[in-house]
């Protein structure tokens, strides 16, 4: 299965997505900022990235546009997770590089079946 490296400031979601993921046979990593998010997908080069926005230290434009910079990174997968619904963060998560884009509000059931489609595509490029 797919290493999944989540990172949120808030060990809640942290918590209910590890949980998610792990039921599905997935290895999961957590980072809570930004920094550190960046320093452990260069060290653990996870398949996909579920992001928030808002972070401490590095928030999740810099650490999507830091991670799809270099091209060692290219390939993987970025989801957006935030609680931001404007348009300019839908916008900005695109320009710096991220493949899909997700509301915390939304089910959990759509976070997991967004991640599952963006994994196949990793699989088949």
């Amino acid at each position: 299965m797919a290493k999944i490296l989540i990172v949120d400031d808030s060990p809640t979601i942290t918590t209910v997505f590890t949980q998610l993921f792990q039921s599905e046979g997935h290895e999961v990593l957590t980072a809570g900022d930004g920094l550190s998010a960046l320093n452990l997908a260069r060290k653990a080069r996870p398949d996909l990235l579920i992001l928030d926005l808002m972070l401490p230290k590095m928030n999740g434009f810099e650490v999507c546009q830091m991670l799809k910079g270099d091209e060692r990174f290219r390939a993987t997968k970025v989801l957006m997770l935030t609680g931001r619904t404007d348009a300019e963060s839908r916008g900005l998560s695109k320009q710096t590089g991220a493949d899909e884009y997700c509301t915390k509000d939304a089910d959990p059931s759509r976070i997991l079946e967004t991640a599952k489609k963006l994994l196949e595509g990793a699989e088949k490029a």
